[in-house]
């Protein structure tokens, strides 16, 4: 990760060596969905190839060989805007610390002269791969699909939600895997892998995901790759640390989504008390066998349902478990009327105020907080931006509300008893 203070030079290195939207990922990364599709990357809302539009054999002849992928490419090189690219703009337009730079910094500083010249011919070579191994889940998250939990698709398939919440189309199919073939895909190109994400589904559930740490680890790939992925933490991986510690880096975030009760409502059926306990499982895990190379960080999806808890989250990962990673905070998009921009504005501002006083509690305690990006600026310009379209706000409003009902109806679980401000927007 870039130093705090070279975050903005490195951004101007790649905006005037390179190009304003110039990102490594689709030059050089395989990303797919759980589903079989493929992305720019994990930080895209949209798949660019659904399964059905797939027209090469292989993941790397779809990168290397699509016409869309090309097209995204030229744009880049040209310096327009990608719609699918639009997360990381926002990052940077509100002064963060975007994925875009960071992997584009990351393979700059190991191999420049391959950087410079994938952007001077275009031509892709695969040196990382984003891999959803499957959607087998075990649990129904509030901001999640289908496509990320069979446990949601099973329960959209029994109770479709309303045509207003534009939730997607019928159900196919409850759980998809990670096949044979796609996996012979991936071991064609792991010699040549620096960069590894992958997440599900829940990966410690998935068996490609203890396959694939296995294969790189039995032929010797794993020490040139920084592998990263994230889990719901429902599951206690101490047993998957051993080979983890194998590799140059390996990074685990845990999705936390709140606390206490708030918690227990976003990650339904998911317990807090005991999460909180296998977390606290594998830090220990981690310590007693001095696995340096294994650390544990936190990812959080910030919506309206948790918004009040950012300084509760920080505190909690960086005080009560003491991790040695870093913790993101990632603004809900989609569904966009999940966006944490609703809560009322008196919440929002508490919110803020809290955050900011955790951040500097911590400093103060000379704790690494590694790159903060800067999520109190997005979030106040999510806020300015929805305050700015009234009826689109409504909109929001309503279909929030609406999907509470589907929750109190489907899951017994009523929004407005876990997060009582709940009641206040309107």
């Amino acid at each position: 990760m870039v130093d705090e203070s070279n975050r903005e030079s490195a951004k101007k290195f790649i905006d005037s060596n390179y190009s304003p939207t110039f990102c490594i990922k689709p030059f050089t990364e395989i990303c797919n969905n759980a589903r079989g599709g493929m992305k720019v990357c994990c930080q895209s809302h949209v798949s660019i190839l659904e399964p059905d539009q797939l027209t090469h054999t292989t993941y790397a002849n779809e990168l290397f060989n699509n016409d869309k992928f090309k097209e995204i490419r030229n744009a880049m090189q040209r310096g327009d805007r990608i719609e699918a690219c639009r997360n990381c703009y926002e990052w940077e337009d509100s002064g963060g610390y975007s994925m875009r730079i960071e992997y584009s910094n990351r393979l700059i500083e190991k191999d420049k002269h391959l950087v410079d010249k994938i952007f001077r011919t275009g031509t892709p070579v695969v040196k990382s791969l984003d891999l959803k191994m499957g959607n087998k889940c075990n649990l129904s998250c509030v901001m999640c699909s289908p496509g990320s939990s069979s446990l949601i698709a099973k329960e959209r398939k029994q109770y479709p939600p309303s045509d207003e919440l534009n939730m997607g189309g019928p159900i196919e199919n409850i759980e998809v895997d990670f096949n044979q073939d796609q996996f012979n895909e991936i071991k064609k190109v792991a010699a040549d892998i620096i960069n590894v994400k992958s997440t599900g589904g829940e990966p410690m559930l998935l068996p490609g995901f203890k396959d694939l740490l296995e294969y790189l680890v039995q032929h010797g790939y794993s020490k040139n790759i920084k592998f990263t992925t994230v889990t719901n933490g429902t599951v206690d991986f101490s047993s998957y640390l051993h080979l983890m510690d194998q590799f140059k880096d390996f990074d685990v975030l845990y999705s936390i989504d709140g606390i206490g009760r708030t918690y227990n409502f976003v990650r339904y059926p998911g317990n807090w008390d005991s999460v909180s306990k296998k977390h606290r499982r594998v830090m220990q895990s981690i310590k007693q066998n001095n696995y340096s190379n294994v650390y544990i960080g936190a990812s959080v999806a910030l919506s309206v349902y948790n918004v009040h808890q950012m300084s509760d989250i920080l505190s909690y990962v960086h005080e009560d478990l003491q991790i040695n990673g870093v913790v993101d905070f990632n603004i809900v998009r989609e569904p966009e009327f999940m966006s944490p921009a609703l809560a009322p504005k008196q919440v929002i501002d508490q919110a803020l105020h809290s955050y900011r006083k955790k951040i500097d509690e911590l400093l103060q305690q000379n704790i690494d907080l590694g790159d903060r990006d800067n999520v109190d600026d997005l979030l106040l310009r999510t806020v300015s931006k929805l305050n700015d379209d009234i009826e689109t706000k409504k909109q929001l409003i309503s279909c929030l509300h609406t999907m509470n009902k589907y929750w109190k109806d489907v899951r017994n679980k009523d929004a407005y008893d876990y997060i009582p401000f709940l009641k206040d927007i309107k």
